[in-house]
C-alpha cells in the first residue's frame, strides 16, 4: 500500500464528521487525523498536526470557515485545503479563492466528486465541485493566452476585488461612488473575459496580473 493520506475535518455539524469517517475508511489510502467542531480549536492545533487535507465547513458559530482559512493558510503550506460547504454562491466561491484554498466541494456530491477533490494536486488551480455537476470541474476555465493591459486603476481594483473587498469597501477606500466601482467592473470583466467576481479573480491569479507573496496580494 503506498503512502496513507491524512484529513482533519473541520465541521460543526457531528453527522457530516461521521458520514465523512465512514466513507473515508472504506478507503485504505485516507486516515482521519482529527475532528474540529469549531473553527477556533482548529487554528489552535491544526498547525502542529499538519495534516495532508483539510476539509473545511463555511457556516460554523463564533469563527466562520472562511475566517479560519485566512489565520491558518500561511502556517499550513502543504496541507490541501478543501472548502467543504453546502452553500454555493459566486460571493462563497470567490472567498475560497482569495482565500487560497485548494478546493471547492459542494456537501451532497457523489463520493467519486470528493475523491477527485482529495486527489487533485495543482499549484495553480481549484478543484470545483457543485452537487449539480456528474463530476468536478476545474474551477479556473480556459483563458485566452496572455494577461490584458488594465489601467493601474483597473488594476487597484482588481487587487481590492481579490482581498475580498465589497463594493461599498472599494469604493470608500478609493474616495469614489459605487456606481463608478460597479462601471469600473464592468469594464474590467470585459477585459478579462469574464462574468463575475469569482472569474476575474481566477484570472488575474492564472495570468499573473496579481500574485501571493507573504500571504499578501502583489
Amino acid at each position: 500500500m503506498g503512502k496513507v493520506t491524512t484529513v482533519s475535518i473541520v465541521d460543526d455539524d457531528l453527522t457530516v464528521h461521521d458520514a465523512l469517517e465512514q466513507q473515508l475508511a472504506r478507503q485504505p489510502k485516507y486516515r482521519i487525523q482529527s475532528r474540529h467542531t469549531d473553527a477556533i480549536s482548529a487554528i489552535d492545533s491544526l498547525p502542529r498536526q499538519s495534516p495532508d487535507i483539510l476539509l473545511l465547513d463555511v457556516r460554523m458559530p463564533r469563527v466562520d470557515g472562511f475566517e479560519c482559512l485566512h489565520q491558518i493558510r500561511d502556517r499550513l503550506p502543504a496541507t490541501r485545503i478543501i472548502i467543504f460547504t453546502a452553500y454555493g454562491s459566486d460571493d462563497v466561491f470567490r472567498h475560497a479563492l482569495t482565500g487560497r484554498a485548494n478546493g471547492f466541494v459542494r456537501k451532497g456530491t457523489t463520493w467519486s466528486n470528493l475523491d477527485q477533490a482529495l486527489d487533485f494536486r495543482s499549484p495553480s488551480r481549484i478543484f470545483e465541485n457543485t452537487a449539480g455537476h456528474a463530476q468536478g470541474l476545474i474551477s479556473h476555465p480556459v483563458f485566452p493566452k496572455g494577461a490584458p493591459t488594465l489601467s493601474p486603476r483597473e488594476l487597484e481594483i482588481l487587487k481590492l476585488l481579490a482581498r475580498d473587498l465589497s463594493n461599498k469597501e472599494i469604493a470608500d477606500r478609493l474616495g469614489i461612488t459605487r456606481q463608478a466601482v460597479a462601471n469600473r467592473l464592468w469594464i474590467l470583466y470585459g477585459k478579462l473575459g469574464v462574468h463575475r467576481a469569482s472569474g476575474a479573480v481566477a484570472r488575474a491569479l492564472t495570468t499573473g496580473l496579481i500574485n501571493w507573496q507573504d500571504g499578501e496580494i502583489k
